[in-house]
């Protein structure tokens, strides 16, 4: 892969794309890669998620970061797949397959800037950081896609309301469209 980081828009503007960062923090085999051309070990950022680990490089076809989407109640679900694993992959299927190992623990993302050749790390910034609930496999015995679907920090700090129709009595005593309910979804015909 060669690293073009300015390329033309359709009304010939230059749009620079930059190189990502992603870290998934699974118990004993963390993932760190980048879409730079080459592997990085960045030192200086004050991120103890970023200074002294190794980004290893990966190709773009390989891997996936769907968009941030931001909206006043935090961002919606961003799913990380990595495809072309050579499968069957036990030692991937024996972390994923224990949620223990990666279920609520951190995903990181950082996007690097670069100086106006396009060849110089300057900034790393952080643009998105949530935690893993999800995560689904797909493909063929001989090759694999792992996705991993992530949630913001908001998700994590507020919960489902748990409310239903079904509690209505608890308003309004005479109601009994709960029990009527509940037998027509049993297929019973009366309550």
């Amino acid at each position: 892969m060669t690293f073009d980081p300015a390329t033309l828009d359709m009304l010939g503007r230059e749009v620079v794309r930059p190189p990502f960062l992603a870290w998934l923090d699974f118990v004993g085999d963390p993932v760190r890669a980048t879409t730079w051309e080459v592997s990085l070990r960045l030192t200086g950022t004050g991120d103890a998620d970023l200074d002294g680990h190794l980004f290893s490089a990966i190709n773009p076809t390989m891997g996936s970061v769907s968009g941030v989407k931001r909206a006043t109640g935090g961002s919606e679900t961003v799913t990380a797949t990595l495809s072309g694993i050579v499968g069957p992959n036990s030692d991937l299927l024996n972390i994923l397959g224990d949620e223990t190992k990666w279920k609520g623990r951190l995903a990181r993302l950082w996007f690097l800037t670069l100086n106006s050749a396009g060849d110089r790390v300057g900034a790393v910034v952080p643009y998105y950081t949530g935690r893993m609930v999800g995560f689904s496999i797909s493909g063929s015995a001989s090759q694999q896609t792992a996705k991993i679907t992530i949630e913001s920090y908001l998700a994590s700090l507020t919960s489902a309301s748990n409310r239903t129709y079904l509690d209505q009595a608890d308003f309004v005593p005479s109601d009994t469209s709960a029990s009527l309910t509940l037998a027509v979804a049993n297929g019973a015909k009366t309550a």
